[in-house]
């Protein structure tokens, strides 16, 4: 079991389990990138997936595809402004959904924040184990997908660290991992690791993946479900991927929910495809791309896409600073970051705000039996690694299942 939080007994008696004919419909509930790494992984094993969500137009985002794998086969370049402007066109996702608002970057999940300890010594290693393994999954999907033309770039990433800390759980799963230096804003040397990742176009990921999952045979419906409405589903399995929509629908109110902000910026000509982080702030790079500035996280307000006023300025503010910087000057974007500077908030082409859940010890991934008979597998609550973690997660997500309930999961056809 991931997390922890106790799964309900399923009540039933092995012989009652044992008689009940196999179903293997499944519903998913979310289309944002954990939603569909779920019904994918689902499809992938054999089995019949509908998505329910009021999140996207899958039909659109499936043309779309379409005609980027077209052009790519004529080696027909694509002029940024169109590629942006029909995704904006044509994605038209829910209001503060963070799969869009994301960063794009597969940063391994930041175990464990100031505000969860104590962990005792064993407790840490059991969670770390936890998060390298869904790491490790999502890695090499991840790298699988290099050659599918979906938006999936190997990038150098770079994370600043305040004081140096020992090597962390993920040293040994990310690609040329070491320890080095950067010289900061204020031209103090600071720690930092190096590592090679992939850096996603997140709308050009969310057409790939409906497109995978149209392959596949699988449905979306578009509705919008309560808490009510679970029991009337059709599906006698479902499972909750719904993020943030989770408080609601699961009545979980240990779940807390921040708004993130990414600012996008023009593409920089001749930039590197690169990040670098400190854990507060991001600078993202990918070829052809708008630069990404994020992200800034607020508890406040997450009801209204409003950007909050204190992260974009605390955000430009970052980015101005590293305009004079190394890491900008080798990387090709010291003239993008010194236009920052400049021009302020007038140098933000778009600014995107996203709802992100988080919970105490990392996301919850369980399975439990509703009142009236359903197998919900819950998967949400991955903070601002869900991309990070989907496929990783959604694997993780089946074993509950198995493990609660193996009468329902038959082995797939």
């Amino acid at each position: 079991m991931v997390g922890m939080h106790k799964p309900r007994s399923t009540g039933r008696s092995q012989e009652s389990a044992e008689s009940q004919k196999p179903n293997p419909h499944v519903a998913v509930i979310g289309a944002g990138v954990v939603g569909m790494a779920q019904a994918i992984t689902l499809a992938e094993m054999g089995y019949k997936v509908t998505i329910y969500s009021d999140a996207q137009k899958s039909s659109a985002l499936q043309l779309y595809d379409g005609f980027i794998r077209i052009m790519h086969s004529l080696s027909i370049p694509i002029p940024n402004r169109f590629n942006e402007a029909m995704l904006d066109l044509m994605l038209k996702p829910k209001p503060g959904m963070a799969s869009v608002a994301a960063s794009g970057i597969f940063q391994p999940y930041a175990l464990i924040r100031k505000e969860d300890e104590p962990l005792n010594g064993g407790e840490r290693e059991r969670l770390e184990k936890v998060w390298t393994e869904l790491t490790e999954t999502s890695y090499k999907r991840f790298k699988s997908l290099l050659s599918e033309n979906c938006g999936v770039e190997e990038i150098r990433h770079t994370e600043v660290l305040e004081a140096r800390e020992q090597m962390p759980f993920y040293a040994n799963v990310m690609k040329d991992f070491r320890e080095t230096t950067t010289r900061a804003p204020d031209g103090s040397v600071k720690p930092a690791w190096e590592f090679t990742t992939f850096g996603v176009e997140m709308g050009r990921y969310l057409a790939y993946l409906h497109r995978r999952f149209a392959e596949l045979g699988g449905r979306i419906v578009i509705k919008h479900l309560t808490p009510a409405a679970l029991s009337s589903l059709p599906e006698p399995v479902i499972f909750n991927c719904t993020g943030a929509g989770a408080r609601e629908l699961r009545h979980d109110n240990e779940m807390r929910v921040a708004k993130g902000l990414t600012l996008l910026l023009k593409p920089a000509k001749g930039a590197q495809p690169v990040s670098i982080g400190d854990g507060d702030f991001d600078i993202v790079s990918l070829p052809g791309a708008r630069v990404k500035l994020g992200c800034g996280y607020t508890e406040q307000k997450t009801d209204t896409t409003e950007p909050d006023k204190a992260d974009y300025a605390m955000i430009l503010g970052k980015a101005s600073s590293q305009a004079h910087t190394e890491w900008a000057r080798f990387n090709g974007l010291a003239g993008t970051l010194r236009e920052v500077k400049a021009r302020g908030s007038a140098a933000v082409s778009k600014a995107i705000t996203g709802v992100f859940a988080t919970k105490k010890r990392g996301p919850r991934i369980e399975a439990s039996v509703s009142d009236h008979g359903k197998v919900i597998v819950d998967n949400y609550a991955h903070g601002y690694c869900g991309m990070t973690l989907s496929w990783g997660a959604a694997e993780a997500a089946v074993r509950e299942w198995l493990r609660i309930d193996a009468s329902t999961c038959p082995a797939a056809s």
